[in-house]
């Protein structure tokens, strides 16, 4: 695995739980293909059959615009056209796939500029090409989740001019041809995050605009196009119900077999190491067993799973200066083995 020393860059996430831990927690971290490319934090993923694709980002010196894809049977990592000059280099963006392309777009380079392009990936013809620009206006942080036929962005940071920052809670989706607007709903945030099981998507972590942590769940239906307004189908984390350790900031989640996963992140200025399970048939949390040793703690990274669901994977990220290129398979139904890596 390939580090690079620089500054770290924290952007916040968090998530809600009902939780229950013990001291016989499963699961198991296997060590996968390195990251193709440079070193980074800060990057975007969207997966496309049997693919995962992943690029721009941060290297503690330069944002970057460049993509490589990892195969997820081979499971090895490969080029990617890269998507040019016109293609701003940054990080903080957003991506998601719908209608068998990926789609790119917002963040952020790191200096004094704020973006609302979007570009779509053909992997047909391995090609970019620029989408309709988003309506929602320049933003980094946003939240995004597809469909197989629509994409959803929302929420993020945004400003005029330096001096006219704000946080977001506005929605927009996008069939292909043109974004249409969703409205707002809930909390202002930046740096949410999203994962979809069973016809549902969820909208969780983030940080508020008074810099508190987000403290709730966005459910939205996907058939309906509308999200849950009823009472009981919006969580809320009870700190005084040992939820609090589930909550933390620049976390990923990805999805196996209908459940979804937390891994990675901060709390304050601490980088977690314990992982965390959703069951929405049950809909209660459950603690898995820590990254392990040779799994660095992370902030930033990005996460994904196979087409079948059935394999989940984090990779790059930022542990305090250093800037990470390893990927990793997390197996929750596993005993921990450390000498499997």
């Amino acid at each position: 695995m390939r580090k690079v020393l620089s500054l770290g860059i924290i952007a916040t996430l968090f998530l809600f739980a009902s939780c229950s831990s013990g001291d016989d927690l499963m699961g198991n971290w296997v060590k996968k293909d390195d990251f193709s490319g440079v070193p980074r934090s800060n990057a975007v993923t969207f997966t496309i059959g049997n693919y995962a694709y992943v690029g721009c980002g941060y290297d503690g010196e330069d944002r970057l615009n460049s993509f490589k894809k990892f195969d997820l049977t081979n499971e090895t990592w490969t080029s990617v056209e890269s998507p040019g000059d016109a293609f701003y280099l940054r990080q903080n963006a957003v991506a998601f796939s719908a209608n068998g392309k990926g789609y790119v777009g917002t963040g952020f380079d790191g200096d004094y500029t704020r973006y609302d392009d979007f570009w779509e990936y053909d992997p047909a013809t391995e090609t970019w090409s620029q989408a309709p620009t988003f309506i929602g206006g320049v933003r980094e942080g946003a939240v995004a989740f597809s469909t197989d036929t629509y994409g959803v962005v929302g929420a993020g940071y945004g400003d005029l001019d330096e001096a006219d920052k704000k946080y977001l809670n506005d929605y927009y989706k996008f069939d292909g041809t043109s974004w249409i607007s969703m409205g707002t709903h809930g909390n202002k945030l930046k740096e949410a995050s999203s994962f979809v099981i069973g016809g549902y998507a969820y909208i969780c972590l983030g940080q508020e605009n008074s810099s508190a942590q987000q403290d709730e769940i966005y459910k939205f239906d996907i058939e309906a196009e509308e999200w849950a307004t009823d009472e009981g189908q919006i969580k809320k984390l009870d700190e005084d119900n040992d939820n609090e350790d589930v909550m933390r900031s620049s976390a990923v989640t990805f999805v196996i077999n209908n459940k979804a996963y937390i891994a990675t992140g901060s709390y304050g200025s601490s980088l977690k190491r314990d992982v965390w399970e959703y069951d929405p048939a049950t809909d209660k949390w459950d603690e898995k067993e820590n990254l392990e040793l040779e799994v660095y703690s992370r902030i930033n990274a990005v996460a994904f799973s196979n087409a079948e669901g059935t394999k989940g994977y984090i990779a790059t990220g930022s542990s305090g200066t250093s800037y990470l290129d390893d990927t990793w398979e997390f197996q929750p139904t596993v005993e921990e083995n450390e000498d499997d890596n």
